[in-house]
């Protein structure tokens, strides 16, 4: 387990001085000149929060109110994928009934719906998607099922970064953007279901700081002086927003594309790359196989870890924290050697 002399706090009433987000500019991946951009990002966070509730709030008030709203029975809330659920859940409790789209152990880059998913959907009263094209598939079984249900895209207003052209849809990876998510979701719940809208809105806020307090934590530890490096080789192109959040260098990645394999050419030119850098972090993911991995190790003698995308795992409210917990504790590991 993680411990540390001080732990990150919330409380306005803490004397610790705030950490600033580190951003490295070594090209070398060292943790020397870095450039604050903390106070930035959050300000834009922080007003972009308020917007939200704003409308939260007005949902509320003036918001007509549909036929399961008069009646009192709960919304019902369908989700493509793990870290939508959870964000999901934690907005509703037990304000609505919230189903997941993709069975255990299914991720969205390689899902194709089925018939069961098309009558899921049809009954939905509210899809909540991640959007930025992680559920390529998803227009297909709307399409198809007909439903009338109301859409929220939990990506609306998020800063985007772009790779190869193409928006990154991995946006649940960076805290900060997860806080956006939440707001949309809660706001796009609360204008589907006025009555509860104060629920949904306290419900998020009581999340947010459960969120706040992760990003806190990663800031403390990975600026401890125990982090001696900040690059890293990455299984797939996930960690772009993480790894911009937390000041860290994604050197490379495995596939570009998951179950994309990569060719020899390619392996040889990652693991000259690791030599020449010297790359000392070099991650799986739980949600495909490290085959491909252990070649790049045994020609580096690096220690395969595994930094896991959140895209899979049990479908419970606290999964997405402790996935990124556990990531957290990895990356202390892989950085201080």
């Amino acid at each position: 387990m993680i411990s540390a002399p001080c732990t990150p706090c919330l409380s306005p009433d803490c004397s610790r001085p705030e950490r600033s987000i580190k951003k490295t500019a070594d090209a070398a991946g060292s943790k020397q000149n870095r450039v604050d951009t903390n106070m930035p990002q959050r300000r834009q966070v922080i007003f972009f929060l308020a917007t939200i509730f704003v409308l939260v709030l007005a949902a509320f008030l003036f918001v007509g109110r549909g036929e399961k709203t008069v009646k009192g029975e709960k919304i019902r809330v369908v989700t493509t994928f793990l870290p939508i659920y959870v964000f999901t859940k934690n907005v509703t409790g037990d304000l609505a009934e919230v189903e997941n789209l993709l069975p255990p152990g299914a991720g969205p880059h390689e899902y194709s719906f089925t018939p069961g998913d098309v009558q899921k959907i049809s009954r939905a009263d509210v899809l909540v998607m991640n959007g930025l094209g992680a559920e390529a598939w998803a227009a297909g079984v709307i399409k198809e099922s007909g439903t009338m249900a109301k859409i929220i895209d939990a990506s609306v207003s998020v800063p985007v970064r772009l790779r190869k052209g193409t928006p990154d849809p991995h946006i649940w990876l960076s805290p900060t953007l997860v806080q956006m998510m939440v707001a949309n979701i809660a706001a796009g719940l609360a204008a589907a279901d006025p009555k509860n809208a104060a629920g949904y809105q306290s419900n998020a806020e009581v999340y947010l700081k459960k969120i706040q307090k992760l990003a806190d934590d990663y800031d403390f530890y990975l600026e401890s002086p125990a982090i001696k490096r900040t690059d890293f080789i990455a299984f797939h192109a996930a960690f772009g927003y993480f790894a911009e959040r937390f000041g860290l260098i994604e050197r490379a990645v495995i596939e570009e594309f998951p179950g994309k394999e990569p060719g020899a050419k390619y392996l040889a030119g990652v693991v000259d790359l690791i030599r020449r850098e010297k790359v000392r972090a070099l991650f799986s993911e739980p949600q495909f196989s490290p085959k491909v991995l252990e070649t790049v190790a045994k020609e580096t003698g690096l220690r395969v870890r595994q930094l896991d995308t959140a895209e899979t795992g049990p479908l419970l409210p606290d999964t997405y924290e402790l996935i990124m917990r556990k990531n957290l504790e990895t990356l202390i590991e892989a950085l201080s050697e």
